[in-house]
């Protein structure tokens, strides 16, 4: 029996950590193959999944039996991910949540991580053959103590903070991981559980493994739906009138005097909205074209269908109505051939980059308004029983009292407190089954009996006694 709860013990705190530490591993390698996405996030993550795997390593380490070098690792383990890794990932998941945090700020998780250390250092019981223990013996847990407090300062109250803001799902999930993370860790300080303790990094391990994983999912889901795209996009290039054929113009080598700086900053500028850049971007390519193609209106006319080609399937790639663009871009390509000289080709191609970079803009400010719509709804939806005012909601999602009251009467064509009383009515329509009229006029959020049942009968033509009655009559 002894030699089970031994054997027990030894896999869960040396083999599960050190398989966490593979696990993390391999998210660490995924981030590192994406860290585009992350942008300025990405180093504080590597950061912090080296220190991490670093200290996940320390148990299978020990089992070496060399003081020196147990103790050695132990220290360094401890230091690296208390004074380092975890300010860096408290930075990237402000970043990723869309609210740096000042270097100011992060000077202070910094400093505790270090003092944190430096206390481990002092009690730790191997110091005491190094004359670096003042504190004597006795006081090593004092250090678990301690270290719980920093987690609770410099990781739990601020994930809490930045959960309470909503962050998007592929931020909540690095959220929820951290704070699994962490609670495994107090836990584990609070009671010397070590087994738990390091349990809880496989979890979280598991839980950015799948993160990382679905990632993967969606880009290839849209990987699929853009070949898609790309096919019909084709499809409408080629339909567009033209007297020579394709291969005309395409040699079997690629020619590098074509002017591919040009486009790929015009597909940029498309790509991120800017419109103040539209001219300047698409005047140079044109020109560019010109000169490559010699000035023959035939060649350039292809060029041009090439150069809309890949300009509108970066606009549906950002999230730009295909359908509608697709068919436009056929279109085009007939309007093309109606161009007769290289000035109107050019003043063409210049409007229809004006054209894409507003439907991009349009796409980003109407997906931000539809957000913030969904979050007056389920505010609505969650906090209906209370006593609620748009002011109220307003300072629950972020946004202005007029803002959220003009998007939400344009995308529900309700008021705020029409679709507020369709819910209460909904609700009431349940409770009364089973509550008096009273009861269900407060649980509902009205504060009167008397206007909650002309509300009611408003809404449903019968009174809630009516209601009640209608019920149990037809039962």
């Amino acid at each position: 029996m002894i030699e089970t709860e031994t054997s027990i013990e030894l896999f869960a705190r040396r083999v599960v950590p050190f398989a966490a530490a593979h696990i993390f591993a391999m998210v660490l390698i995924y981030l590192t193959m994406i860290r585009a996405r992350f942008g300025k996030a990405y180093p504080g993550f590597a950061i912090f999944f080296l220190c991490l795997i670093v200290f996940l390593c320390g148990p299978i380490i020990n089992t070496f039996n060399v003081s020196v070098l147990s103790t050695g690792y132990d220290i360094l383990r401890n230091s690296l991910l208390f004074t380092l890794g975890t300010p860096a990932l408290l930075s990237s998941l402000f970043m990723v949540s869309g609210r740096p945090i000042k270097k100011a700020l992060l000077a202070l998780p910094c400093a505790l991580g270090a003092t944190w250390s430096l206390l481990f250092i002092v009690t730790h019981p191997e110091t005491q053959h190094w004359q670096l223990n003042p504190l004597g013996d006795g006081n090593y847990p004092l250090v678990y103590y301690s270290q719980a407090a920093l987690i609770v300062l410099c990781l739990i109250l601020p994930v809490l903070h930045l959960l309470k803001t909503k962050p998007e799902r592929s931020v909540r999930i690095y959220l929820f991981g951290t704070l699994s993370l962490c609670l495994f860790m107090l836990v584990g300080d609070l009671f010397q559980a070590w087994e738990l303790y390091y349990a809880g990094s496989s979890l979280t391990a598991l839980s950015w493994g799948w993160a990382a994983f679905s990632d993967i999912q969606e880009t290839n889901r849209r990987v699929e739906q853009h070949a898609r795209h790309e096919k019909a996009l084709a499809k409408a290039q080629f339909a567009s009138a033209q007297q020579n054929s394709f291969s005309d113009y395409y040699p079997t080598e690629q020619d590098m005097a074509y002017p591919f700086r040009e486009r790929d900053e015009l597909v940029e500028v498309v790509k991120t909205a800017s419109g103040g850049l539209v001219d300047e971007k698409a005047t140079e390519l044109l020109k560019a074209l010109s000169i490559f193609t010699h000035h023959q209106l035939g060649t350039m006319r292809v060029r041009c269908r090439e150069v809309l080609f890949t300009l509108v399937d970066t606009a549906i790639f950002v999230g730009a109505d295909a359908k509608e663009l697709i068919a436009t871009l056929e279109s085009i390509g007939k309007t093309i051939e109606q161009c007769h000289d290289e000035g109107s080709l050019h003043r063409l191609m210049i409007n229809e980059c004006h054209q894409l970079v507003d439907r991009v803009a349009n796409c980003s400010n109407q997906n931000r308004d539809l957000q913030l719509v969904e979050q007056v709804k389920e505010c609505l939806r969650t906090e209906y029983y209370k006593d609620l005012s748009i002011n109220d909601i307003a300072s629950h999602v972020g946004a202005s009292r007029s803002h959220i009251m003009r998007l939400f009467k344009e995308h529900t064509e309700q008021t705020i407190n029409q679709y507020l009383t369709d819910i209460r009515i909904a609700k009431a329509k349940q409770l009364l089954l089973s509550r008096s009229v009273t009861e269900t006029t407060f649980e509902v959020g009205f504060n009167n009996t008397t206007y909650f049942s002309t509300v009611f009968k408003k809404l449903t033509g019968l009174t809630p006694r009516q209601y009640q009655q209608q019920a149990k009559q037809s039962a």
